[in-house]
């Protein structure tokens, strides 16, 4: 992974308070737009838990407040990881994702 400029951990790490008050419902919106976008991405949330959209908001939060500290979300990391090859997430399926969630 490309290391960010400092300029840009410090970007990214100003935005947590904004993602603490507004991640759930960016988040919501994201899968719905995931899911419109791309339907057959859906499957892969068969087992996922009703409150999926309030774990990925707390991921991307824990993200913003340690970009600048790897070290403290490797277990996190590490866990998301071997959920996503645990139900065959691939990499084609990431920039669906990226491209939701920058449209949220």
């Amino acid at each position: 992974m490309a290391k960010l400029s400092a300029e840009a951990q410090q970007i990214v790490k100003g935005t947590a308070p904004l993602l603490k008050q507004e991640a759930a419902a960016v988040t919501t919106r994201m899968y719905e737009l995931l899911f419109s976008n791309h339907p057959e991405v859906k499957a892969l949330f068969a087992n996922a838990p009703n409150n999926q959209n309030e774990i990925l908001a707390r991921s991307i939060i824990a993200y913003s407040e340690n970009i600048d500290n790897f070290p403290a979300l490797e277990g996190a990391l590490d866990k998301i990881a071997q959920h996503h090859v645990n139900t065959d997430v691939k990499p084609e399926h990431y920039p669906f994702v990226a491209e939701a969630l920058l449209q949220a």
